[in-house]
């Protein structure tokens, strides 16, 4: 057989096993949260959300997801979105253990 041909070939396959895993493997059975509700598209890419995002109905999309799904959705392969009184206090609280950059702060700035 040719060599380029193998190369060609066995590059096909680790191009094919690389996608299998980072799209269908890993975000449905492997990811963290691969049991929290949402659509398909979220756990397998976020361009579905930022092209939402775009055309500025995100607030309303997520708001529908939430009806659908409940207070916990899965918005992206690592972005979860939360409703909720409860949830507000214990990422948004004081105290809370969540990481807030610096410019988190700003909008209380007047």
């Amino acid at each position: 057989m040719n060599m380029a041909f193998d190369r060609f070939a066995l590059g096909g396959i680790a191009l094919a096993a690389w996608l299998l895993y980072s799209y269908f493997l890993y975000p449905f059975y492997l990811s963290p949260f691969a049991n929290v509700p949402g659509p398909k598209l979220a756990a397998m890419t976020s361009w579905w959300i930022r092209w939402i995002d775009f055309g500025g109905h995100r607030s309303a999309t997520i708001d529908g997801l939430h009806r659908k799904y409940g207070r916990i959705v899965r918005v992206g392969p690592n972005e979860l979105s939360f409703t909720g009184a409860e949830a507000l206090q214990k990422i948004y609280g004081a105290g809370s253990a969540f990481y807030k950059p610096e410019y988190f702060y700003n909008i209380f700035i007047a």
